[in-house]
């Protein structure tokens, strides 16, 4: 029914004024390069496409032109609703939450992905009991390169699709649209 994120932290303050990170032309929508983009990857490959978003963007550090709060919602193809914040000017905070009629599941990091730490997954369902599993850290950007080069190489396809990767550069250009404009934008 609904999926909820946030990918917040602040190892990108304080860049330099000439990093691309914090270029409005490169780096368009404040968080949406820096993380944005990596849980819309996910968004898509757990429940489809997306049709619509509407992203609003914030500045509190004035070096970045581009702003450093991120939120938008997304509607989905199949009438699921979600939505994500990132504020690059905080400690980190990171959280992926579903909401479905019978449970809800929450994970949980406390660490950075680059760096060592547990991921902590939460799971509720009807009679309300929360149950708990703590999972070891995984270099999960190193099994994505593993995976894209097995993939190169002929091996196991990636675990993204062609199509999911397409939608997502389609996304990610409605959600700069959307902040720009302040108006919701649809995806073909």
């Amino acid at each position: 029914m609904h999926v909820e994120a946030n990918f917040s932290h602040d190892k990108l303050a304080n860049l330099p004024p000439d990093n691309w990170r914090v270029s409005s032309k490169e780096s368009p929508a404040a968080a949406m390069t820096a993380t944005g983009i990596h849980l819309t990857d996910a968004y898509l490959n757990m429940f489809g496409p997306i049709k619509e978003v509407y992203a609003q963007t914030a500045r509190r550090n004035d070096a970045n032109k581009n702003g450093d709060v991120l939120s938008f919602q997304v509607r989905f193809q199949n009438g699921a609703t979600g939505f994500f914040n990132s504020v690059l000017e905080t400690p980190l905070y990171l959280r992926y939450c579903v909401f479905g009629s019978d449970a809800w599941v929450e994970a949980r990091d406390y660490h950075h992905p680059s760096e060592v730490g547990s991921t902590y997954i939460s799971v509720c369902r009807e009679e309300g009991e929360v149950q708990s599993t703590t999972y070891a850290w995984e270099d999960t950007v190193r099994l994505n390169f593993d995976a894209f080069a097995e993939a190169c190489l002929g091996g196991a396809p990636y675990p993204f699709t062609t199509e999911e990767k397409l939608q997502n550069i389609a996304v990610f250009e409605a959600i700069c649209m959307s902040a720009e404009s302040g108006k919701p934008m649809e995806i073909e």
